[in-house]
């Protein structure tokens, strides 16, 4: 059982896989999702926003998760105190129906702001985000009682 104990003690790929990982597959559920607490919540948002723009870029995002994760992403960002990263994602897609662009692969998701997603996906891969994921990991050590 992952609890907070193990949480503050467990490396990052021992959060990552025991603790992440099931969060992640909750995600693509609905019902499972909205069942984590917010913090979770949070958490696989804006991981997941991470992973994508590394792998295969923020458009993918849009296309290929579940749309109450791109819908809940400014929110999320902004809870976490990614406040620049809820700034460029809120510009970028401001008005977007994710619902309609969900599962319309291979389209090219057409972003509210080319210029804002740019620096979003900028910040991610190359910028002062890039370690995203190891900062994430160390919220949830600091503060295990909100994850566990």
């Amino acid at each position: 059982m992952v609890g907070a104990e193990w949480l503050r003690g467990a490396s990052f790929h021992e959060v990552w896989a025991g603790v992440i990982d099931p969060w992640l597959l909750a995600s693509q559920r609905e019902d499972d999702f909205a069942a984590l607490n917010p913090a979770q919540r949070d958490l696989v948002r804006v991981w997941l926003l991470h992973g994508v723009a590394c792998r295969s870029g923020l458009g993918s995002l849009v296309a290929e998760e579940p749309p109450w994760i791109a819908g809940g992403m400014r929110e999320s960002l902004v809870r976490l105190g990614f406040g620049l990263l809820a700034q460029l994602w809120e510009e970028a897609t401001r008005g977007m129906d994710f619902a309609a662009w969900h599962r319309e692969i291979p389209a090219e998701v057409c972003f509210t702001s080319s210029r804002a997603i740019a620096a979003l996906q900028e910040a991610l891969v190359a910028g002062d985000f890039a370690e995203l994921p190891e900062l994430l990991v160390a919220r949830v050590r600091a503060d295990p009682g909100a994850y566990a």
